[in-house]
Parts: structure tokens; sequence; C-alpha cells
């Protein structure tokens, strides 16, 4: 009867540490996939501060380009604004930020 009573508090004990140690574990994965999202974020505002560094430029190189006449420049540019327009939508749709973030395969 007391090694009963004795094993029975034993499991109950058991269960308990158990319980305790799967809470600490869900804590460790909360805080663990905080950090990942933490890097993902600071992965994607570096993507996008190279992305508009690049517009930027891309921009200038534009206007540096010279004249075609204004109906060639005018077709270019357009295409050039929706491509351009196109990249924003993306980045502010989240589109860039999937895309970006794929692991490279080794």
């Amino acid at each position: 009867m007391a090694e009963e009573k004795l094993r029975e508090e034993f499991e109950a004990n058991v269960e308990k540490v158990y319980e305790k140690q799967k809470a600490l574990s869900q804590k460790v994965v909360e805080a663990k996939e905080a950090l990942i999202k933490e890097v993902k974020k600071l992965l994607y505002q570096m993507i996008l501060r190279r992305l508009l560094k690049k517009m930027t430029s891309l921009m200038d190189e534009w206007k540096a380009s010279g004249n075609a006449g204004k109906k060639t420049d005018d077709e270019l540019w357009e295409r050039f604004k929706l491509v351009r327009s196109s990249m924003i939508v993306n980045m502010q749709t989240g589109k860039i930020e999937r895309f970006s973030l794929k692991m490279p395969k080794r």
C-alpha cells in the first residue's frame, strides 16, 4: 500500500515536471519564432533600402540617357513607369518580401 501511494505521488510529480517542461519549451519556441520574424523584418528592410537606392540610380540613368524623340521617349517612359509602379505595388503588398526571403539551395 505504501509503495502504491508512493508510486502514485511519484507519477503525479513526474506529470507536473512534464507539464512545466512543455510550457517552458513552448516559451522557447515563441521566443525563437519572434527572433526569426525580426530577422525577416531586418532582411526585408535591407532589401527595400537596396531596391530604392537602385531605383534612384536607374532614374538618374534614365534622365542622363538622352532624348530619342518625344514620341519614342514617351512610349519608353510609359513602359519604364509601368515596371517601376509594379515594383512599388509589389513592395507595398509584401510580394517582394516573400520572393526575397526564399532560402538559397546548397
